[in-house]
């Protein structure tokens, strides 16, 4: 939520995807084989403005969808389902 750039690894067990980040939109994805490239590429571009851009918009991301407030009424919901198979 600071607003930095963020670099996230994708691979099968993360979920980046499905938290709704998307490459060069909110995050850049990184995997052991595109790494070094991404990072080169951000490295030898760092002033250019979509960088900027990209963190910002996963700063919002974030904010719109993983509050502390967001994540305790999630988790509540979740409770109250266990709870309510169990009676059941």
């Amino acid at each position: 939520m600071c607003g930095c750039l963020m670099f996230a690894e994708v691979n099968q067990m993360n979920q980046i995807a499905e938290m709704g980040f998307e490459d060069g939109v909110n995050c850049v994805y990184i995997d052991n084989l595109n790494y070094k490239q991404r990072f080169k590429e951000y490295m030898d571009t760092v002033d250019d403005p979509k960088w900027k851009q990209i963190a910002e918009a996963g700063r919002q991301h974030v904010l719109d969808n993983f509050t502390n407030e967001r994540e305790v009424k999630r988790f509540v919901k979740l409770i109250e389902s266990l709870a309510a198979a169990k009676r059941g």
